[in-house]
């Protein structure tokens, strides 16, 4: 008959712990595994930061400044232009205008019904900058 002294008491219960921790570390591995494999789908191109086509206003500390004209285009596009009038009111953001409030909002009073009729019906007076914004996206950095 064998007696379990204190000691071989506690080193049953560290190898069960040890056992037990690894296991947990491997299921863990495991799950951050799928997690990562999921978000690495879910970032590919198809899910880009194209804004949707139609009219933005530029909005700086409530007042507008500009818009753009986003043309209709394929959601899977990895290629695509969108065009900035810029007013002469416009500032453009930097640290030492940490005061200034940038937003783009949705349009919904203005309609444009091609690339053509924005440029022939957008307001344009001496002072505003036109910005053609052309985008190419990619799934990975150029130096990965």
């Amino acid at each position: 008959m064998k007696i379990q002294t204190h000691a071989d008491s506690l080193e049953t219960q560290h190898n069960h712990r040890f056992k037990s921790g690894w296991t947990k570390i491997l299921l863990s591995c495991i799950v951050l595994a799928l997690v990562a494999l999921n978000v690495s789908k879910a970032s590919a191109i198809s899910t880009s930061a194209q804004m949707c086509a139609g009219i933005y206003a530029i909005i700086q500390n409530g007042i507008r400044v500009g818009e753009i004209y986003v043309p209709e285009r394929n959601p899977k596009a990895t290629q695509y232009v969108e065009h900035w009038v810029l007013y002469n009111s416009y500032v453009y953001p930097s640290p030492d205008q940490s005061h200034l409030k940038t937003e783009i909002r949705v349009e919904k009073q203005i309609g444009y019904e091609s690339e053509a009729d924005f440029f022939a019906r957008v307001s344009w007076v001496p002072g505003y900058r036109y910005v053609r914004v052309d985008c190419t996206e990619f799934d990975k950095l150029p130096t990965r």
